[in-house]
């Protein structure tokens, strides 16, 4: 498979190590009809999108999928992102993070949504740095995308990295591209998908930038 970037990501995997997975456009996702079907088709959790990194700038971090036990760090990250269209972004509606909220952000059914996290290891405890997530869109086999990383972390390469995983996998999957929302004072985020390599669509309305991000075939 041909890396739509344009360099591979500090955490690329070589293909061959890497599971095969239904491609969406023959996916039981696609299949409205056959619910049993759908039920026994999901994913484990994907483990093998672990892996330990560092940026270009030197920081440190473990990169994973979310999954059930991070509610804890996930509640601790949302205050330090200082982004007021964070919550919405994520499907969170209101501003504060109960536990049906976080219930909801680490239930992931991995044939429809990736959430990976960054991890620094703050003295004796673990502190996320940053959150990218993705959801399927089965009628177009594209992914609402959406990204977050840290006030005191920011321009240190995590937001980067996370993205360059969730385009990985969502090659695999046989998704076409994404799509996002931004809003026009995150110039950062905005700097980072123009730099990616995709296909770049984007209108702006409102103060918000409305992105469409095709993967490069």
């Amino acid at each position: 498979m041909e890396s739509l970037m344009k360099s591979k990501p500090d955490t690329y995997i070589p293909k061959d190590e890497v599971p095969r997975h239904t491609n969406l456009g023959s996916s039981v996702l696609a299949d409205k009809d056959n619910k049993e079907h759908k039920i026994k088709a999901r994913r484990p959790y994907p483990k093998y999108l672990e892996s330990y990194t560092v940026t270009k700038t030197g920081v440190k971090f473990f990169l994973r999928p979310v999954k059930a036990g991070d509610e804890h760090m996930l509640k601790a990250f949302f205050p330090s992102v200082s982004d007021k269209c964070i919550y919405q972004r994520f499907g969170l509606e209101g501003k504060v993070m109960n536990k049906e909220r976080l219930k909801k952000l680490v239930n992931i059914d991995y044939m429809k949504q990736l959430a990976m996290v960054a991890i620094l290891q703050d003295e004796d405890r673990e502190m996320v740095a940053g959150l990218g997530q993705y959801t399927v869109n089965e009628s177009t086999h594209t992914a609402e995308i959406a990204l977050a990383v840290r006030d005191d972390y920011q321009n240190a390469g995590i937001g980067e990295n996370i993205l360059f995983k969730l385009t990985y996998e969502a090659e695999l999957m046989g998704l076409l591209g994404f799509t996002a929302e931004v809003p026009e004072t995150n110039q950062a985020m905005l700097h980072l998908f123009s730099t990616m390599g995709f296909y770049l669509e984007r209108h702006r309305r409102d103060g918000i930038y409305y992105l469409k991000m095709w993967f490069r075939q």
